[in-house]
């Protein structure tokens, strides 16, 4: 997949998909004829907080381009995949439905419970034998364990994360603890969470309170985390989606100021 697909997750990788939407848009601006025959497919893999943002930012782009090109910012098509039953996994039913609605009217074509099995320089093929032809694509799946990870004879999830136990520590090991990226989190329900800074931050002052305990022979306490509430973010350059935690769950829709 990496051969046939940009990234968003270094700054290389990134630039070269910028510059390649940017001669997309160029090139239908340019060539009339060509433009009103032919449909271009953009694929977005992974509709995590990574892959939202680009499809709605790109949708914008094609948006506003729409008022110069007319008709021809028709055949640009986005198509926002995940394996997942739903985009945002991990996040609030009010975050996903509303995300949802914002990126359907921003003609974002979204593709739930579909997995990748191949992408080829053409086309992605779906687990169930669907195809979809497409011009290019970024993969912006989710988070990849260190390689580190791979070394260490201990449980992991398919993605080699670490699943650890309440008190975040390595299967077998008392006195190792894991945090970041290298360990699945789930909540009281067993839903795993997003990587978000809120999560990191909650991570980082229980593995800070852990290691005296555990190195005086005592058993640290346990590790809890809900879903976060104050989530606020950006998609689409226009309008705004979260929940802000404060006395009582607010929930927020808006336009930039």
């Amino acid at each position: 997949m990496r051969a046939n697909s940009h990234g968003v997750k270094n700054l290389e990788r990134a630039y070269n998909f910028r510059k390649e939407f940017e001669d997309l848009i160029y090139k239908q601006m340019q060539n009339e004829e060509h433009a009103k025959t032919e449909s271009i497919n953009i694929a977005i893999g992974g509709a995590g907080l990574s892959g939202v943002e680009v499809a709605a930012e790109m949708a914008n782009v094609i948006h506003t381009y729409s008022k110069t090109i007319g008709e021809r910012a028709k055949a640009i098509k986005i198509y926002l995949i995940d394996a997942s039953k739903t985009i945002l996994p991990g996040m609030s039913d009010y975050v996903i439905e509303n995300t949802q609605k914002r990126l359907e009217s921003l003609g974002v074509e979204i593709l739930t419970d579909s997995f990748i099995n191949n992408v080829d320089g053409e086309q992605i093929t779906f687990k169930d034998g669907s195809r979809l032809k497409y011009r290019f694509m970024i993969f912006t799946g989710g988070i990849k364990a260190s390689n580190l990870n791979n070394k260490i004879d201990t449980s992991k999830n398919k993605t080699a994360q670490f699943l650890t136990d309440d008190m975040l520590r390595i299967q077998g090991q008392n006195n190792v603890f894991a945090i970041g990226d290298c360990v699945e989190v789930r909540d009281a329900r067993g839903e795993i969470l997003p990587p978000t800074a809120q999560i990191a931050e909650k991570k980082r002052r229980v593995r800070r309170t852990c290691h005296p305990y555990a190195f005086a022979g005592q058993n640290p306490k346990s590790f809890r985390c809900k879903r976060k509430r104050h989530l606020y973010r950006s998609w689409g350059a226009l309008r705004r989606r979260g929940d802000v935690w404060i006395y009582k769950s607010q929930r927020v829709l808006g336009v930039s100021a």
